[in-house]
């Protein structure tokens, strides 16, 4: 809990995260991410539970782009799971042919 709360319900300048969608956005390796994991406990760049206690709040509108960020960046990963996995089948098919 905390006695400070700041809502912006509009403001300007301040963008979304769509810029993950760009081309060349360096995107980690699932085992990269699964590491840090790991090693601390919550995704990388997002607001800890830590964090939050210790300096008595938090800013809202950082953890909803946090939050799309990290869900934009998985749907990459799952895209990219995708194709590997349609890859794969068109392997499969191709080698069971040839059997």
């Amino acid at each position: 809990m905390t006695d400070k709360l700041r809502v912006e319900l509009c403001e300007r300048g301040v963008g979304w995260c769509d810029y993950v969608f760009d081309k060349g956005y360096p995107l980690q390796t699932l085992l990269e991410v699964e590491s840090f994991i790991k090693k601390n406990k919550h995704l990388p760049g997002s607001v800890t539970q830590n964090e939050v206690t210790e300096n008595g709040g938090f800013e809202m509108r950082s953890v909803k782009l946090d939050h799309q960020k990290k869900i934009e960046e998985a749907y990459l990963h799952l895209i990219a799971l995708d194709k590997k996995k349609q890859e794969l089948q068109l392997r499969i098919g191709i080698l069971a042919e040839q059997n």
